[in-house]
């Protein structure tokens, strides 16, 4: 695509370039502050460190319940990870003189809330595909098509009618790679590279917080869903999709993006946008 294709798509949504990496990078930082500050309760805003270079995947394991986060070598689910997080939900609270028993589980699902919210945009962002379930769902709404981003699912699982659905989250040299389902293609699948930031926080997320979530409370729907983005009777529907999207991009950029013109500015101009770790 011509430079000048870029800069005229970019004229028609009304933002610039600058705009655009401004928008991108606010979110990874916001979202990166609310896992560090309200999730892992960490003094800082670096998100504590895993290093996803040593860690591997058996892509090609259909078993129901597994994902990158069980296989013994990667070291993912070791006690202390869940111990840490309560110690420094402690001593966090205790030296603001506050009440340091046990978090509260509701204002602890709210900050998931906000996390997964700025995480859903930053993955659709920088992964550098489109969303277009929406779209082919307004055309024909009889496909009964859903957003490909809202169905992510972290761990292999038989659904009731005994069928296996697969998960939508590896680890491929050390970058998180989305998996999804091309709806406007047969048979396609399309595959979002994360950043290396971006790739371990939704690594820490899967491998502190939920487990954290767990240990808290057995049967709390985050910390058992198989679903990334997750509501207690199921994954978010597209309307909350569309809905976090709009309102992100009205108070960040000024204006107000649906998916379809977000999917138009990510296919014409996510080539362009420089990667951190590119």
């Amino acid at each position: 695509m011509s430079t000048s294709t870029v800069a005229q798509e970019f004229a028609k949504s009304g933002i610039t370039p600058e705009d655009f990496v401004k928008f991108v990078d606010g979110l990874i930082r916001d979202a990166s502050s609310v896992l560090s500050n309200d999730l892992l309760f960490v003094t800082s805003e670096k998100v504590p460190s895993i290093d996803l270079s040593q860690l591997t995947d058996d892509r090609g394991n259909m078993e129901s319940s597994f994902s990158f986060l069980s296989v013994p070598t990667n070291n993912l689910s070791p006690p202390t990870r869940v111990t840490n997080i309560m110690t420094n939900y402690h001593h966090k609270f205790s030296v603001s003189g506050a009440n340091s028993g046990t978090p509260d589980k509701r204002k602890y699902h709210q900050s998931i809330e906000k996390f997964l919210a700025l995480m859903l945009l930053i993955v659709l962002f920088v992964g550098g595909q489109p969303d277009q379930g929406p779209e082919i769902l307004a055309r024909d709404p009889s496909s009964e098509v859903p957003a490909e981003l809202i169905y992510l699912k972290h761990v292999n699982r038989l659904d009731s009618d005994g069928v296996l659905q697969t998960r939508s989250i590896f680890v491929i040299h050390g970058k998180i790679c989305v998996v999804t389902v091309d709806h406007s293609s047969r048979y396609g699948i399309r595959a979002r590279f994360l950043p290396q930031d971006v790739s371990e926080m939704i690594v820490v997320y899967l491998a502190c917080v939920l487990p954290f979530l767990r240990g808290l409370d057995p049967d709390d729907e985050y910390g058992q869903s198989d679903h990334i983005f997750t509501r207690p009777l199921g994954f978010w529907h597209t309307a909350t999709y569309q809905a976090i999207l709009r309102r992100e991009t009205k108070v960040r950029l000024g204006k107000e993006m649906d998916l379809a013109e977000a999917n138009r500015l990510i296919v014409n101009v996510s080539a362009f946008i420089p990667k951190k770790d590119a």
